[in-house]
């Protein structure tokens, strides 16, 4: 009966979160987004969300969440008694923070969670990563950050999609592939994306050593050529 209560408790808190969001809760600031996606071949990726709001709107924040499918999210780090859930809104994620009364700004939190889909499917022509974060907030979210490793024995052999494109006074590209704590991954960084706009990141994948079947198919055609021109090499006779 006791765990009935709670739940009942818990399913009346997330329906009074997601009615405040959708009748215009005033967002929170975004100075700082890093988003990490720790994939792995079989299973849902593991997510760590660092956050630094230095503007809080009142006692929840909505905050822009590339994934819909979240499953075992909690709260990290950040003020004792903050509550966490994930909401859909207009065909758009989004993570949801109650916040402590009292809680004030510049406020960090890291949020953890499990998510679904960042890897494809394996097929013949290999896998991808691929994530979208599109920013429904109506100011821009500062310095975002997302990378994403992958699993072992793959690694990321090139990025086919970056967004936004860097711009013409920008040195070099946002989006790169990089070793992230000793496995291979990706990184794109944005110094502000404005609101409605999306930033995307989506790798191809390849394995990290080479297929055994293409050293033997090259040991094999060494060997036919070898054997092809056998009289180039042989010694003239006496």
């Amino acid at each position: 009966m006791r765990t009935h209560w709670r739940l009942i408790v818990l399913l009346g808190w997330i329906l009074s979160v997601i009615g405040a969001s959708a009748a215009g809760a005033d967002p929170a600031a975004i100075s700082r987004y890093e988003l990490r996606l720790d994939t792995r071949a079989q299973g849902p990726a593991r997510a760590s969300l660092s956050l630094v709001l230095d503007r809080i709107g009142g006692e929840i924040a909505v905050i822009p969440f590339p994934f819909a499918d979240v499953s075992d999210l909690r709260l990290a780090e950040g003020p004792a008694g903050t509550l966490v859930a994930s909401t859909v809104v207009n065909g758009q994620a989004s993570l949801l923070l109650t916040l402590p009364g009292g809680a004030a700004s510049p406020l960090a939190l890291r949020l953890e969670c499990d998510v679904q889909k960042v890897l494809s499917e394996a097929t013949p022509a290999g896998r991808t990563a691929r994530l979208t974060l599109l920013n429904t907030q109506p100011e821009p979210i500062r310095d975002l950050r997302l990378s994403i490793t992958f699993p072992e024995g793959l690694r990321g052999h090139a990025i086919r999609e970056a967004r936004p494109a860097p711009g013409k006074a920008e040195a070099g590209p946002r989006a790169v592939l990089d070793a992230i704590d000793g496995r291979s991954g990706a990184r794109l960084q944005v110094d502000s994306l404005p609101q409605g706009e999306t930033a995307a990141l989506r790798v191809e994948l390849a394995r990290a050593e080479p297929s055994m079947a293409w050293l033997l198919a090259g040991l094999v055609l060494g060997a036919l050529y070898l054997v092809s021109f056998r009289d180039l090499v042989r010694p003239p006779a006496k």
